[in-house]
């Protein structure tokens, strides 16, 4: 059996179009996502910086803010995707009391707190489960 030179032509162009559909299809959708990814992520490493400068001003600020016999207590910084916001985490303590809270740094407003009355050993007043669920969900752990 001859293969004819139109056959051989036919087979050919019907790889070139196969080959061209592949690279529509296939490789320029990912070549487009990994340029939104870089993007999203350049957008993300910003606002983690931006997170970074506002915990540090604001830990600078309640240091400056203790009364005498006050310590400050450990505290850590994340911004959150989902929320799109910089939450902090920290703490007062002193002989009586032990305050510790989560802040949205961007509205200023508490997301969760408690006051423990260390003479007395209770709970005087937010809600200790609470603030602890809430450093688990915003991965705020020491």
């Amino acid at each position: 059996m001859k293969i004819s030179s139109v056959h051989v032509i036919s087979l050919s162009v019907l790889l070139m179009v196969l080959a061209f559909c592949y690279y529509l299809l296939i490789i320029l959708p990912g070549i487009k996502n990994r340029e939104v990814d870089i993007k999203r992520s350049s957008v993300i490493l910003e606002q983690q910086r931006e997170c970074a400068k506002a915990g540090e001003e604001y830990n600078k600020k309640i240091e400056k803010e203790l009364s005498s016999g006050e310590l400050i207590m450990n505290w850590a910084y994340k911004y959150n995707e989902e929320l799109n916001t910089c939450l902090y985490r920290g703490g007062v303590i002193n002989e009586t009391i032990t305050q510790e809270y989560i802040t949205d740094l961007y509205s200023n407003k508490t997301v969760a707190e408690y006051f423990w009355n260390n003479e007395k050993k209770e709970l005087i007043a937010g809600d200790e489960e609470n603030f602890e669920l809430a450093v688990k969900k915003y991965n705020l752990e020491f």
